[in-house]
């Protein structure tokens, strides 16, 4: 509904410019759709300066900017959510269904691969179509998945459904980074990104409480932790369909284009035809998908082998995706197993990273003063002042690590572990918001396409971690398992030190990076 009124708005703002003896006459209909009468008697100048806003997001109103902003961050909750909740009643479904607790992680794991599978194509599409149109169709399929995963009557439908409602729920792991670079300049980006981040990476603390109460509850089933992501996901595309505008500026320019070439077909400069706009813009909008479907989907595997960047940072998030997804079956051996939790004292304990979260996000605060201040005085910021956040956040990843490892034991609170887990979520969160804003401020409108990549690679070894993760504490044992993944994070330590030294060099070599 909102891009429909922003279509006939720019629309009707196009065929104005066109028009020299303004107003131009109007049906009725189209006079009550396009809001004609109070455009036709700006001056010129004004109506070039609301034409030029119109299409280039970055300059429209602050308000507007937060509302689509906050939209996509609410559509990446929900996945998040989404993609957590299951586990949290993990027990009770594998009752049900009589299999082991490996198989049925699979619910969680494959819902991570349907997030890899999905990548490559909502990414390239939001770069042909625009971003909306591949938000409210994805989000629409995912909610049919989740639905048809909360109905499912055995486990192999289950993990089907699941599978497909993670490929289908991929899209704001893509496109909200190319959001992002669409509606802010560079420096609001280095406080507005994280607010994104933020709110997604929740999903992940509040999934498992909200799982964890359902699973622990007698009144209801476990079929609800679905039913709870159905309700959120109704709520949040209803916001989509009636708040979000487009945002991609040549999907904006081409709406305006479109509406220039329609006014030129009809004959008459003072009649404005919607018929007309509507039968030529299906024709050439026929055109340009076919031309622009090749480039776009071959676009990110060019990406992908070409570009030292993307190739650094996909194996960057891979590694760190193997710790967090191999830490979070971690939980039951940790909190229930170790201090003897409930099902939704579990659930709740998964706050611990929230408040790591919350810290990563008043980080924000301090870097874009500092960023200012390196604005001020040598008149801009290079790519690698992104990677401040990953190279504050990164050494903390071990330490929360060890921290936990030895000790989780009875004979120490379990307040210990909560607080190594924000140690945890701090650092995770600080690496994943500088990896992004890096792929964002370096690839600027190829930043769906450059992240498509990064996106497919770190959920696909997630999704196989999940898996690897309750055999290796079985064998292991908490401290052990904890100390080899405290190791492995270790490694990655002087990744952001080495771009953030040796970037500038390595983007001379892009052929993509202006």
């Amino acid at each position: 509904m909102q891009s429909f009124i922003q279509r006939r708005k720019i629309a009707a703002q196009s065929v104005l410019q066109l028009t020299e003896n303004p107003p131009i006459s109007l049906s009725e209909s189209d006079e009550t759709a396009v809001n004609k009468p109070e455009l036709s008697n700006s001056p010129p100048s004004e109506q070039q300066d609301r034409q030029d806003i119109d299409v280039n997001p970055r300059k429209w109103p602050l308000w507007k900017k937060l509302s689509a902003t906050l939209i996509v961050t609410a559509i990446s909750f929900v996945v998040q959510y989404a993609s957590a909740v299951d586990s949290a009643a993990a027990e009770r479904i594998q009752a049900e269904f009589g299999v082991s607790a490996v198989a049925e992680s699979l619910a969680t794991g494959l819902f991570l691969v349907g997030f890899g599978v999905g990548a490559p194509i909502a990414g390239p599409l939001s770069e042909i179509a625009g971003r909306n149109p591949v938000y409210i169709i994805s989000f629409v399929l995912f909610m049919l998945c989740t639905m048809g995963a909360g109905l499912a009557p055995n486990i192999g439908a289950q993990l089907s459904l699941r599978f497909l409602a993670g490929m289908f729920g991929s899209t704001p792991l893509v496109c909200a980074g190319g959001t992002v670079s669409d509606l802010w300049d560079p420096v609001d980006q280095i406080h507005i990104f994280p607010i994104y981040a933020t709110g997604g990476f929740f999903g992940l603390a509040v999934g498992p409480a909200i799982g964890g109460l359902i699973a622990d509850s007698k009144i209801v089933g476990w079929r609800w932790v679905e039913w709870s992501t159905l309700v959120l996901s109704g709520a949040v595309l209803l916001l989509v369909l009636l708040c979000q505008p487009e945002t991609y500026a040549p999907t904006l320019r081409e709406w305006q284009t479109s509406a220039a070439i329609a006014k030129v077909a009809s004959g008459d400069g003072e009649v404005f035809s919607a018929g007309i706009i509507g039968k030529t813009e299906q024709l050439s909008g026929r055109q340009r998908f076919k031309a622009k479907i090749g480039p776009a989907l071959y676009r990110p595997v060019q990406l992908s082998y070409s570009e030292p960047i993307i190739i650094m940072i996909s194996v960057y998030l891979s590694v760190l995706y193997i710790v967090i997804f191999t830490f979070l079956p971690g939980y039951t051996f940790i909190f229930t197993n170790t201090y003897g939790f409930s099902l939704a004292e579990r659930g709740l304990s998964f706050f611990g990273l929230g408040v790591g979260f919350l810290l990563a996000l008043a980080m924000a605060i301090p870097i874009t003063i500092q960023s200012r201040k390196i604005i001020q005085r040598d008149g801009g910021l290079s790519p690698e002042s992104r990677l401040w956040f990953a190279m504050i956040g990164a050494p903390t990843i071990p330490i929360g690590l060890f921290w936990m490892a030895w000790t989780t034991r009875a004979s120490i609170s379990c307040w210990s572990a909560i607080a190594a887990s924000a140690l945890l979520g701090f650092g995770v969160l600080c690496v994943f918001i500088s990896s992004y804003q890096y792929i964002i401020y370096t690839y600027e409108q190829l930043a769906a396409s450059g992240l498509v990549f990064v996106t497919f690679t770190r959920y696909l070894v997630a999704g196989g971690m999940v898996e690897v993760g309750i055999p290796m504490y079985e064998n292991l044992g908490v401290a052990w398992a904890l100390t080899l993944l405290g190791i492995l994070s270790v490694v990655l330590i002087p990744i952001p030190f080495s771009l953030f030294y040796w970037g500038p060099q390595i983007r001379q070599w892009s052929k993509h990076v202006k």
